[in-house]
């Protein structure tokens, strides 16, 4: 019991899970990288906030994570959603939520591009599984440019038993590029009717003059 706690422990604080030889590594399960918008007009690049989700599916029965997702500083940044703490935090979503549990990163630095999360469930919580939402994380553009991208580093499960769960990186990336501005679609459909009407009237007029000649 006291080696399972200790792996568990090594993999939600130190990081070292894969030098330590009595713990299993499993691949299951899969992670996706997703958002609403994949492009944003160029006048509102640096302006609009896009929410990237970090999906997972099919993940046994896990008790904690740790995450390292990396971007281009030069031309994103991450934005804070948790004002009243230091640093800047995204939003963790319903996956691995319970009224127990311990946080040791949720920490992103837009100055090198990275961000960390790690975070553990606490007794007597139950172990979580299935398909959710893990993470959003809120990016906006600093700089024109063409796309701009945000990856996973790593991602890792640990479940109760100190086993260390792998998912695999079904989307491991999101791009975001910069749209062109909108333009105003040209009215065709309001110039044809305004033609045939104009056509219908001027053979109405011709007609009517031509009658009135006739009965001259």
């Amino acid at each position: 019991m006291i080696k399972k706690l200790a792996c568990l422990g090594i993999l939600l604080i130190m990081n070292v899970v894969n030098s330590v030889s009595y713990c299993a590594q499993i691949q299951s399960g899969e992670v996706i990288l997703s958002s609403e918008k994949r492009s944003v007009p160029s006048e509102e690049a640096q302006e609009q906030t896009v929410w990237v989700n970090v999906e997972v599916k099919d993940i046994p029965a896990v008790y904690g994570v740790d995450v390292a997702l990396v971007f281009d500083a030069q031309k994103l940044r991450v934005i804070d959603v948790d004002k009243k703490r230091q640093g800047i935090q995204v939003a963790a979503g319903p996956f691995l939520k319970a009224d127990r549990f311990f946080l040791l990163r949720n920490k992103a630095d837009n100055r090198v591009g990275r961000f960390e999360y790690t975070m553990s469930l606490l007794n007597p919580a139950p172990e979580v599984k299935g398909d959710g939402l893990l993470l959003q994380i809120p990016i906006q553009l600093v700089a024109p440019s063409v796309t701009a991208k945000i990856a996973i580093e790593k991602i890792e499960f640990g479940t109760r038993s100190g086993d260390t769960v792998i998912p695999e990186l079904k989307t491991s990336e999101f791009v975001i590029s910069i749209g062109e501005k909108p333009t105003k679609e040209f009215p065709y459909l309001l110039i044809a009717i305004l033609v045939g009407v104009l056509i219908l009237l001027s053979i109405t007029v011709l007609w009517v003059v031509m009658r009135k000649r006739k009965n001259g």
